[in-house]
């Protein structure tokens, strides 16, 4: 079921995409992804759309105003009509999260986590981010971390990617040696 499920998400993401991508802008996405993040920490906020009996007035009226509460285009108001007329209107979260997914793969945006073993001000974040760009070849979102096991280092993971130079990597590496 599940897999089902994702399947007709990604199409759903997929048509989005094709129609309204020139009027989804990086501010935007931005926003997707804080809503995004909203529905995974509360799974139970949007679980009233699986109601089977459920007005399709109050399904819309509600995902509307999520929509307009995280200033999202109009063009998701939309997906939300057509997701309601085919009666998969519990799909939403799902399929914005596919609709982030696939937004970051054809703009090519990496979203980086940035570790260290200490905090790092803003003009060294910068020069990362700038490194990561020139790297990937994408436009880089990062979101940095304290990490106090890098002992003196720092770690740069994405879904795609991971650079790591810290004493704790040195440290793995000796200990996974085979010259034991």
């Amino acid at each position: 079921m599940i897999v089902r499920e994702q399947a007709v998400a990604l199409k759903y993401a997929k048509a989005f995409l094709n129609v309204f991508i020139d009027e989804v802008s990086l501010d935007d996405y931005k926003k997707i992804t804080v809503l995004e993040q909203f529905l995974k920490k509360r799974r139970d906020a949007l679980a009233f759309l699986a109601l089977p009996h459920l007005d399709s007035a109050i399904i819309e009226k509600s995902l509307g105003s999520v929509i307009e509460k995280f200033e999202l285009p109009e063009c998701f108001n939309r997906l939300v009509r057509l997701l309601i007329k085919g009666r998969r209107a519990f799909l939403f979260s799902l399929v914005l999260s596919v609709i982030a997914a696939l937004y970051r793969k054809r703009k090519k945006i990496e979203n980086f986590v940035i570790r260290s073993s200490y905090k790092l001000d803003d003009s060294a974040l910068d020069v990362i981010k700038n490194f990561l760009e020139q790297k990937t070849g994408t436009k880089v979102f990062s979101r940095h971390e304290l990490d106090k096991r890098l002992i003196a280092g720092i770690r740069l993971k994405s879904d795609h990617y991971l650079w790591e130079y810290s004493v704790a990597k040195k440290l793995r590496t000796l200990t996974a040696s085979p010259l034991k």
